[in-house]
């Protein structure tokens, strides 16, 4: 189980696709760590503690196919 907070660097996965962080205790706002990895295909967030809404970045995602 991971805990805490994403690091800022995780923008530097430009090229992830697959991200899954179920069921973990991440902290923090989602829309700047997913705000730069336009070619995610499957994001999985649920059950952790985030803040905030992602609506605004969802359109970025134009590849996305799970969410």
């Amino acid at each position: 189980m991971l805990e805490g907070r994403l690091p800022e660097s995780i923008v530097k996965l430009s090229k992830l696709q697959q991200f899954y962080l179920y069921t973990n205790k991440i902290l923090g706002k989602t829309s700047f760590v997913f705000g730069n990895i336009s070619g995610l295909l499957l994001l999985n967030l649920g059950e952790n503690h985030f803040e905030g809404t992602m609506t605004d970045s969802l359109a970025n995602y134009t590849h996305l196919e799970e969410l």
